[in-house]
């Protein structure tokens, strides 16, 4: 008596089929709305597209060290030092890199850039120290485009030993 076709699982349990049907329906089109947050107050100058993080004198932009890892979400809205801006926490969003995604990219994760407001497709080397976080997807690079688009996912903060 068979058992049936065994089909590898990914981390958190989700069947390949699952997650290929998922990113059929991001490359048809399908819209997948984002979630914004309205009304933080920044606690500096912040452009559209940077990952930032919440701390309790405001919003700032976020990169990957020690403290500065936990990140909130993706601008939606500039913003100068006191004023109010809204923030993309899930969704399809544009996110500024350092530089332009090769089109290669797509489906591969990006991380939390050690400079300030910027993400990167390659994690941060994990040393004492150091610490890094996942931001989400890449879905829409090209080659051209330092803010492509990507489905944010923001993972909790890993810390280097």
């Amino acid at each position: 008596m068979g058992i049936g076709p065994l089909r590898t699982r990914t981390r958190d349990g989700q069947s390949v089929d699952d997650l290929e049907a998922r990113i059929e329906a991001l490359e048809g089109g399908v819209s997948v709305g984002p979630m914004v947050i309205s009304g933080l107050l920044a606690g500096e100058a912040i452009a559209i597209g940077e990952p930032v993080m919440l701390n309790s004198s405001g919003v700032f932009r976020a990169r990957a060290t020690t403290s500065d890892c936990v990140v909130l979400g993706v601008a939606k809205t500039a913003a100068g030092t006191g004023d109010a801006l809204d923030i993309y926490v899930a969704g399809l969003v544009p996110i500024l890199f350092g530089s332009a995604p090769a089109s290669a990219t797509k489906g591969t994760l990006c991380y939390l850039s050690s400079t300030y407001g910027r993400a990167t497709i390659t994690p941060p080397t994990l040393s004492a120290g150091v610490t890094w976080a996942t931001l989400g997807v890449i879905v829409g690079a090209d080659g051209a485009d330092t803010s492509p688009t990507v489905l944010l996912r923001p993972g909790d903060p890993i810390y280097g030993g």
